[in-house]
């Protein structure tokens, strides 16, 4: 094996360059929570399961598990993405940057969409549900 300054060099700037964009991610997605949890005030139902965000460059997808479907459950949506924006504009947010909303009727398990995402909020039964999953 031969040693290379120049190689190991480039190696150790590009693991930096990603660190920092792994940092910045954090960072937003941080942001992101502390604001949806505060947009999330008093237009929880008892419907509601979980959510979860999907922060991405280009987008930020909020995922809702609802155990039911029910118009005003839409509308609660609306109105935490309509509070969730407004509390996001003063903050470093990608410029145009896209808030989606999916909504999901059924169990918090294999089947929802948000499984994978960071988790901003859960009830002990989707908890005691996904737990349960192999």
């Amino acid at each position: 094996m031969c040693y290379d300054p120049d190689a190991i060099s480039a190696m150790s700037d590009a693991r930096s360059q990603s660190t920092a964009l792994d940092a910045r991610h954090k960072v937003l997605e941080n942001i992101v929570v502390l604001h949806l949890t505060q947009a999330m005030l008093g237009l929880i139902s008892q419907s509601l399961q979980a959510v979860a965000v999907d922060v991405a460059p280009e987008r930020l997808v909020v995922h809702f598990a609802y155990s039911s479907d029910a118009p005003e459950h839409r509308d609660d949506v609306e109105d935490i993405l309509a509070d969730l924006d407004a509390l996001l504009d003063n903050d470093d947010v990608p410029n145009d940057w896209k808030i989606e909303p999916l909504l999901h009727v059924g169990p918090v398990d294999e089947s929802w969409p948000g499984l994978p995402f960071r988790r901003v909020f859960e009830t002990k039964s989707a908890r005691s549900e996904s737990a349960g999953r192999p």
